[in-house]
C-alpha cells in the first residue's frame, strides 16, 4: 500500500522472528540476514550472526518538523507521525544489528551518523541487475509522444511525480506533443490528475496503473527519457534498470541516486521539487 503505516513493518518484523526462532532451533543458523533491517527488531539468536540490509534512509533523516510534511504530502500528518516513531523503532533494531549492509554510501553514511551505528559495524554493498529482456530495445514499439518520458514508481508525491508534472507544463511551450507516462499504483493517482488537469496537461499524462515487472522492463526501451526526481530515494533500482535498456535518465539530487548518476555522463541530476 501507498499509505503509510506502522503495523506492517511491525507485524511482519513479529512475524519474522517468531519464525527465525522456531526454525533455529532445529537448523542452527550460521548466518541470518534481513533483506529489510528493521524487520531483526525482534530477532533474538546468541549463536548466529544476524545481519540486516538498509534500503532507504527516510526514517533515519525524518525531519522533526511537521510543517516539512505540510508542503509536500496530502497526508503530512501521518506520514510526520509515521516517520518520526519508526525513527526511534528502526533506530533500536539497527543497533543491535553486529553488522549493517547499505545499498549506497549515503545510506551508510546516515545510519552510522543518526542511529550511532559503529563505522566498522555498517558497510556498503550495492544492489546489480541481471541481464535486462531482449526486447527492452530502444525505438521499438515506441511510447506515444515527442519526447516520450517515462516515469515508475508507487508513493507518487515522495518520488517527485507532482514536480515533474508541473516542469511539464513549461516543457511543452516548447515540445507539445510531448507525453509523460506513470507507471506504478497509488492512492494519489487521482490528485495527480487533478494537477495534470488543472495545467492544461489532460492529453499530455497517461497513469498507466500498475504493472507487473516484465511490462515495467519492456516500458523502458519504448521511452525517450526515464525521469524520477525524488525527494528522498535510498538508491533507486529503476536508474539502473533504466541505463540498461540504453534510455537516458533524469534524477533527483539527494540520497544515494548521485552515487548511479553521474551528472551529465550518464543521466542528469536536479534539484528535488525545482520544476524550472
Amino acid at each position: 500500500s501507498a499509505a503509510p503505516t506502522m503495523s506492517n513493518w511491525i507485524q511482519l518484523a513479529r512475524q519474522t522472528g517468531k519464525l527465525v526462532q522456531h526454525y533455529h532451533a532445529s537448523l542452527d543458523f550460521d548466518v541470518i540476514h534481513f533483506a529489510d533491517a528493521r524487520e531483526a527488531l525482534f530477532c533474538q539468536s546468541r549463536s548466529a550472526l544476524v545481519v540486516g540490509t538498509m534500503n532507504d534512509y527516510y526514517f533515519a533523516e525524518a525531519p522533526g518538523n511537521p510543517l516539512y510534511y505540510r508542503k509536500y504530502y496530502s497526508d503530512w500528518i501521518l506520514r510526520w507521525l509515521f516517520y518520526n516513531v519508526s525513527r526511534l523503532v528502526e533506530k533500536r533494531a539497527l543497533r543491535k544489528l553486529p553488522l549493517v549492509i547499505a545499498n549506497t554510501d549515503y545510506v551508510r553514511n546516515s545510519v552510522v551518523n543518526n542511529y550511532g551505528v559503529a563505522s566498522d559495524k555498517a558497510c556498503t554493498v550495492y544492489y546489480g541487475l541481471g541481464k535486462p529482456p531482449q526486447n527492452s530495445v530502444p525505438g521499438v514499439d515506441k511510447l506515444p509522444g515527442s519526447p516520450a518520458l517515462l516515469f515508475v514508481g508507487s508513493n507518487f508525491q515522495r518520488k517527485g511525480l507532482p514536480c515533474v508534472i508541473r516542469a511539464l507544463a513549461r516543457v511543452v511551450r516548447h515540445y507539445p506533443d510531448c507525453m509523460l507516462h506513470v507507471v506504478g499504483k497509488d492512492a494519489k493517482q487521482a490528485a495527480m490528475q487533478t494537477l495534470a488537469n488543472a495545467l492544461g496537461l489532460n492529453s499530455n499524462v497517461i497513469f498507466h496503473g500498475g504493472k507487473d515487472n516484465l511490462e515495467v522492463q519492456q516500458l523502458y526501451g519504448k521511452a525517450d527519457v526515464f525521469v524520477m526526481p525524488s525527494l528522498i530515494e535510498g538508491f533507486g533500482l529503476v536508474f539502473l534498470e533504466a541505463m540498461a535498456a540504453a534510455v537516458p535518465v533524469i534524477g533527483g539530487q539527494c540520497g544515494g541516486t548521485p552515487e548511479l548518476i553521474t551528472n551529465g555522463k550518464n543521466g542528469f541530476v536536479v534539484p528535488p521539487d525545482d520544476h524550472e
